[in-house]
């Protein structure tokens, strides 16, 4: 007996499975764009704040 049946019937067919997620199209609530642009940029910002800062570190130390 399969405790996870739906589950592992996605992971057999998942032609169906994609099939279902295009018909159902994404609804978004009111703040949720927000939130996932804030989001991304908490994740994001201090990666490049760290590039940017590696770059201008290299810049300096050979001379540019």
């Amino acid at each position: 007996m399969l405790f996870f049946r739906n589950k592992f019937s996605r992971a057999i067919d998942p032609k169906a499975a994609e099939q279902r997620w295009r018909e159902k199209p994404l609804e978004l609530e009111k703040g949720d764009l927000p939130a996932i642009l804030l989001a991304a940029l908490i994740t994001l910002g201090p990666v490049f704040l760290v590039m940017i800062g590696v770059l201008l570190g290299l810049w300096w130390w050979f001379g540019g």
